[in-house]
């Protein structure tokens, strides 16, 4: 875990065989601290980040939420490399009214839902390998005003966008039937790195079979500039209800 605030790292850095001081910021060696360092911070949390710990028992993790809510987390990154993807995510503990990004990485979001956390000036959301409802992140995106970059990483969610903040979304390795942007007016940058589900395999091939595709859709998108990572072997890309059937043939 590294801490990036100044006055944590000089008041707890110093002398504690169980924290390591780096030009970056604090990083913590033993898990074991990390509660009793966000207790004595004064707030607020300027970022705060875990890629691989160990808890010993989900409530050290909702804690640690619970904590930095009441120092007004505005970055906080947990990435879940120590304990099975399956692990819980507590995400309704996230209460900061200063949180500005979260990233979250390989949980189960369960209770993800409108107004679950406190994201009324969240500008940035990434989410890495979780599995989450997609209804209801898109209920959240489109509820999330000040959101200005989405990334949705090796997902399986069929996801639908309507948003007046987004500047940029970002799938990377997902596998889903479509993706749908009902509106999304100040969106500059898409990144479309969705592969189709595969079809069942029949015992009988049948001849004419259309393969699995990818339904992307977008619509008012009028300052678009830019879209990354087609797979046009395994796309349709429509723009507002026109199919693009050459990329050569796309600009905006």
């Amino acid at each position: 875990m590294r801490l990036h605030d100044q006055n944590i790292v000089q008041s707890v850095g110093r002398g504690n065989r169980c924290l390591a001081v780096t030009d970056e910021g604090l990083d913590v060696l033993d898990v074991s601290e990390i509660t009793s360092i966000l207790k004595i911070h004064p707030g607020p949390v300027r970022s705060f980040r875990i890629d691989s710990s160990r808890w010993t028992n989900q409530n050290r993790l909702l804690d640690w939420l619970q904590l930095l809510s009441e120092k007004s987390v505005q970055e906080l990154n947990i990435i879940n490399l120590g304990h099975a993807v399956g692990t819980t995510f507590p995400i309704q503990e996230l209460q900061s009214q200063n949180l500005q990004i979260l990233r979250v990485g390989f949980f189960k979001i369960q209770d993800l839902d409108l107004h679950c956390f406190d994201y009324s000036v969240l500008q940035v959301l990434h989410l890495y390998a979780c599995a989450f409802e997609g209804l209801k992140l898109s209920w959240v995106v489109s509820d999330c005003t000040s959101l200005q970059e989405l990334c949705v990483a090796f997902c399986t969610e069929n996801l639908r966008i309507n948003s007046q903040s987004l500047l940029k979304i970002r799938n990377w390795g997902n596998i889903a039937d479509r993706f749908i942007i009902e509106a999304s007016p100040q969106l500059v940058e898409l990144e479309t790195g969705i592969s189709p589900r595969e079809k069942p395999i029949r015992v009988k091939p049948v001849r004419g079979a259309a393969a699995a595709v990818v339904s992307i859709s977008l619509n008012d998108v009028p300052a678009l500039k830019k879209i990354n990572l087609l797979l046009l072997c395994d796309q349709t890309i429509t723009v507002n209800n026109v199919l693009i059937a050459k990329v050569s043939n796309l600009s905006f």
